[in-house]
C-alpha cells in the first residue's frame, strides 16, 4: 500500500462528512484512511461506521478519550503505508491533493509539502502562511532551507502541522507526537522528523483547506499553564541543535514565541498565580538574553514585538 492517512476524530460531526467525503473521492485511490474516534459523545463514531461500510478502504478504531496526540499515536501504531499523511477531522481537501504530491514522492524526497487555504465560518478563503518569499514555483528545499523556513521568523512558510504533508513512513513512525499538550506537539513532532530529512519538496499550490472556527480556543481561551507548552517546545528546539546557523534560526522562533506568550497573557484573561508570573518573567529573559546575531536578523514586525514584550513587568505589573 503506498499510503495511510491517519485521521482523529472528536466531536466534529458538523464537518466530519465534508472532510470524509473529500477523502473518498481522492483521484489517487491506492491508501488506506485510518480513523480514529477519540472517545466522541456525539454521532461522529456514527459517521466514521457509514464510511467504513461503503468503503473498504477506510478503517474505524475506537478509544477512550486521549486527545489528538493520542489518536495521532494509535493510528501511526497500524499504518502499513510507505508513506504517511495527516488531516484533521473538520478540514477538507481538494480531490488531486494526494496525487499531486505522490507524482514525486519516487524523486527521493523524505517529505513533500503543498499550500494551505483558511477557510472560515462564512466560506471566506484566504492563503495560510503566507509569505512574499514564497514564489509560484515548487521548491527543493535542503537542510539549511527546511530549517529557516521552518523556524525563521522572516522566511517561514513551511506549516508547524502535519496535515499538508506526506512523510516517508519510517521517518514518520519513528517520532510521536507529545500526549498530554495542548500547544506546540505538532511543531515538535514536525521539528523531530526534520532531522531525519536531507531534501524536501515544496509546492505553493493551496491544495489542503484549513477550517479555522471564529471561537477557536487558541486564540479566545483563558490564558493558564497550557499557554506556554509552546514555549516549551520552541526551547526544547533551540537546545537541541549544534550547528551555529539553524541554531539561530531557532534562537529567533523562541524569542517571538516567548514575546506571543507575553501578548497572550496581556490580551486574555488569565490566572494570577505565581507559576503565571514566573512564566511571563521566563519570557521576557528570553528576550532580553537573545544573541545580536539573532535579534539582528528578526524582521522588524517581530522585533517591535520584542521591544513590547521587554517592558511586560512594567506593562503588566507582575513584579
Amino acid at each position: 500500500m503506498k499510503l495511510s492517512i491517519i485521521v482523529p476524530v472528536y466531536n466534529v460531526k458538523e464537518y466530519l462528512s465534508r472532510c470524509l467525503e473529500s477523502i473518498r473521492k481522492q483521484s489517487f485511490t491506492d491508501f488506506e484512511c485510518i480513523l480514529i474516534n477519540d472517545g466522541s459523545t456525539d454521532n461522529s463514531e456514527d459517521i466514521c461506521q457509514e464510511y467504513c461500510d461503503k468503503d473498504s478502504r477506510f478503517v474505524l478504531i475506537s478509544q477512550e478519550n486521549k486527545g489528538v496526540s493520542s489518536a495521532r499515536n494509535k493510528g501511526l501504531d497500524i499504518a502499513k503505508g510507505e508513506l504517511i499523511g495527516f488531516i484533521d477531522a473538520d478540514d477538507y481537501v481538494t480531490e488531486d491533493f494526494y496525487a499531486f504530491m505522490l507524482e514525486h514522492a519516487d524523486e527521493g524526497y523524505e517529505m513533500i509539502e503543498c499550500g494551505v487555504k483558511t477557510v472560515d465560518d462564512e466560506g471566506n478563503e484566504n492563503p495560510h502562511l503566507q509569505n512574499d518569499k514564497i514564489g509560484n514555483q515548487r521548491m527543493i528545499l535542503d537542510q539549511e532551507g527546511m530549517y529557516r523556513c521552518f523556524l525563521h521568523p522572516g522566511y517561514r512558510f513551511l506549516h508547524w502541522a502535519p496535515w499538508n504533508k506526506i512523510i516517508r513512513a519510517d521517518i514518520a513512525k519513528k517520532y510521536r507526537f507529545a500526549e498530554g499538550k495542548k500547544h506546540g506537539e505538532d511543531f515538535y513532532y514536525c521539528f523531530e522528523c526534520m532531522k531525519e530529512y536531507r531534501n524536501i519538496l515544496y509546492f505553493p499550490d493551496q491544495k489542503y483547506m484549513y477550517y479555522q472556527r471564529k471561537n477557536s480556543a487558541v486564540h479566545t481561551g483563558i490564558f493558564d499553564m497550557t499557554s506556554f507548552e509552546s514555549l516549551d517546545f520552541a526551547e526544547k528546539a533551540y537546545q537541541s541543535l549544534d550547528d551555529p546557523v539553524i541554531k539561530r534560526y531557532a534562537e529567533m522562533n523562541m524569542a517571538v514565541n516567548a514575546a506571543r506568550t507575553i501578548r497572550g497573557y496581556k490580551t486574555r484573561q488569565h490566572e494570577n498565580t505565581k507559576e503565571i508570573k514566573e512564566g511571563i518573567l521566563h519570557c521576557k529573559d528570553i528576550i532580553r538574553h537573545i544573541s545580536k546575531e539573532a535579534r539582528k536578523d528578526i524582521p522588524q514586525k517581530q522585533k517591535i514585538l520584542l521591544t513590547e514584550a521587554s517592558y511586560a513587568d512594567w506593562f503588566f505589573k507582575i513584579r
